[in-house]
C-alpha cells in the first residue's frame, strides 16, 4: 500500500488571516489614482463597492482560486461599466440608476436571483425613459425637456414624498395627485411622437424573363456572393453611389464590405449572427444561465435552460448555436436578446442600432432580414456616424489599419489589413 500524501484546507485560522490580509490590501489600494488613470469619478458608495471586489479578487488570489478571481475582476468592471454610463444621464436618471445597480449587487451577494431580474429590468426601464426623451429632441427641445423635468418631478414626488420642491410627506393624498398630474402631462408629450411603424418585410421578388441581362439588386437577394466579380455586377452600383456621398475611394469600401462579410450575411437562407452571452447578460443580467471564459469575455459562451440543466455551446460553428442561445434569450427578454447579437454582412451589433439608422434592434434585424441591399445600406450608414466620424475618417485617408483598429479592435489588425488590401486590389480589377 503506498503512502498518500494528505492535502488540507485552510485552517478556520488561515482563512481568518487571508481575509485580514485581504482586507488592508483592499483598502490600501489607490482609488483615487485608478480613477484618474480609467479618467472615471468614483462616488462613495460605488467606492465601498469596488473595495469589497478588491478584497474578494485578494482573498481568492491568495487561495488560488482563479474562478473567483475571475467573478471579481467581472463585478468589478461591470461596476465600472455603469458608471461610465450614468456620467452621461441627467441627475435624476443617475439616482435611480444607482439605486438599482446598488440593489442588483446586494441581490448578487445574498444569490437572489428574482431581485438581480427586478433591477436589471428598472434599469432597462430607465434606459428607455432616456431613450424616448432623446428621440423626442430631435424634434422637439422643448418638449424633451418637459418630459425631463416631469420625470424627475415623478421621482421625487414618489421616492422622497418631495412635490415641487415641498416636503408632502404628512400629506401623501397630494402626493398621489401630484404624481398622476405629472404621468398625464408626460404621456400628453409622449402621445405627440409615437414610435414609427416597423419597415414591412417584402418578400423575395421572382426573377426577371430577361434573366441574362445584368440587373439591379432586387430586394429579397439573400443568395451567397461566389465571387467578387458577382458581388461587384450586384452591389457596384449602390457601392458607388455611397462611396460619392461618403467621398471614399469605392474600392476601399467594397473591401470592407467583402472581407467583414466573408460572402453572404445569410446562412442557409437566415440571416447570419452571432450571439454575445455578455452582451446579453449586461442589459437582461441571468448571469446564472449565460456563461463565457475566464479569460475573455467573448470566449467559450455556454447557455442553459434553468440551473438544473447542462450548459450548451453557442458557439458551434454553425448557426445552429447562435439561434439556439438567441431564441431561449428573446423569451427572457427580447429586446435585450436583438442588442446582444452581431447581424448581417457587417455583423454589426444589435446595440449599434442608431448607428445604422434604425428606431430598434428588432428593427434592424427585420431590415437586414430582407436582403443584402438592406444590409449594405445599414453597414454604411453605421461607418458614417460610429466614433465620431473617425472610422469614415480613416476610410477617406485609406488608412485600413486605423480602420480595423477601430472596427474589429486590436486583434489581428496586421491579417485584416492584408486580407483588406487583397480585396480591393480584386475588386479594382474585377469586370
Amino acid at each position: 500500500m503506498k503512502w498518500k500524501e494528505p492535502t488540507f484546507g485552510p485552517t478556520p485560522l488561515l482563512r481568518s488571516l487571508m481575509a485580514a490580509n485581504a482586507r488592508r490590501k483592499a483598502q490600501s489600494f489607490d482609488l483615487e489614482a485608478e480613477q484618474k488613470q480609467l479618467k472615471l469619478v468614483y462616488p462613495e458608495w460605488a467606492k465601498e463597492w469596488l473595495q469589497k471586489y478588491k478584497e474578494a479578487w485578494y482573498i481568492a488570489e491568495a487561495s488560488g482560486d482563479k474562478e473567483g478571481m475571475r467573478k471579481a475582476k467581472e463585478l468589478a468592471d461591470g461596476l465600472r461599466d455603469k458608471l461610465r454610463e450614468m456620467e452621461k444621464m441627467p441627475p435624476w436618471a443617475q439616482e435611480q440608476m444607482q439605486k438599482q445597480t446598488v440593489r442588483w449587487m446586494e441581490a448578487n451577494e445574498d444569490g437572489n436571483v428574482r431581485v438581480m431580474k427586478a433591477a436589471a429590468e428598472a434599469g432597462n426601464g430607465i434606459r428607455e425613459k432616456l431613450e424616448m426623451i432623446d428621440r423626442i429632441k430631435k424634434t422637439s427641445p422643448q418638449d424633451a425637456e418637459r418630459l425631463n423635468d416631469l420625470t424627475a418631478k415623478w421621482y421625487a414626488a414618489n421616492d422622497k414624498r418631495m412635490v415641487d420642491g415641498k416636503d408632502m410627506s404628512l400629506t401623501p393624498e397630494l402626493v398621489e395627485a401630484a404624481k398622476n398630474n405629472y404621468s398625464k402631462e408626460a404621456q400628453t408629450i409622449m402621445a405627440k411622437y409615437p414610435l414609427p411603424m416597423p419597415k414591412p418585410v417584402v418578400p423575395p421578388i421572382a426573377p426577371p424573363a430577361n434573366a441574362g441581362v445584368k440587373q439591379p439588386p432586387q430586394t429579397g437577394d439573400r443568395q451567397a456572393i461566389g465571387s467578387i466579380a458577382e458581388f461587384k455586377r450586384k452591389y457596384g452600383g449602390i457601392i458607388q453611389t455611397n462611396a460619392q456621398e461618403l467621398g471614399v475611394d469605392a474600392n476601399v469600401l467594397a473591401a470592407v464590405i467583402l472581407v467583414e462579410s466573408s460572402g453572404s450575411g445569410f446562412v442557409d437562407g437566415k440571416l447570419k449572427i452571432r450571439f454575445e452571452n455578455h452582451q446579453f447578460v449586461d442589459r437582461a443580467g441571468y448571469k446564472e444561465l449565460f456563461t463565457w471564459s475566464s479569460e475573455a469575455r467573448w470566449k467559450g459562451h455556454k447557455f442553459r435552460e434553468s440551473v438544473k440543466h447542462e450548459w450548451k455551446m453557442v458557439h458551434t460553428g454553425s448557426q445552429m448555436g447562435e439561434y439556439a442561445a438567441f431564441e431561449f434569450a428573446k423569451k427572457l427578454k427580447e429586446s435585450a436578446a436583438y442588442e446582444a447579437i452581431s447581424m448581417g454582412m457587417g455583423q454589426i451589433m444589435g446595440f449599434n442600432y442608431k448607428q445604422a439608422g434604425y428606431h430598434s434592434a428588432r428593427e434592424m434585424f427585420d431590415d437586414f432580414n430582407r436582403g443584402h441591399e438592406q444590409q449594405i445600406n445599414g453597414m454604411i450608414h453605421f461607418m458614417r456616424g460610429y466614433n465620431g466620424g473617425k472610422l469614415l475618417k480613416a476610410l477617406k485617408n485609406n488608412d485600413l489599419r486605423s480602420f480595423v483598429t477601430q472596427y474589429n479592435g486590436s486583434g489581428q489588425v496586421d491579417a485584416y489589413t492584408e486580407k483588406m488590401e487583397k480585396a480591393m486590389e480584386t475588386y479594382r480589377k474585377a469586370g
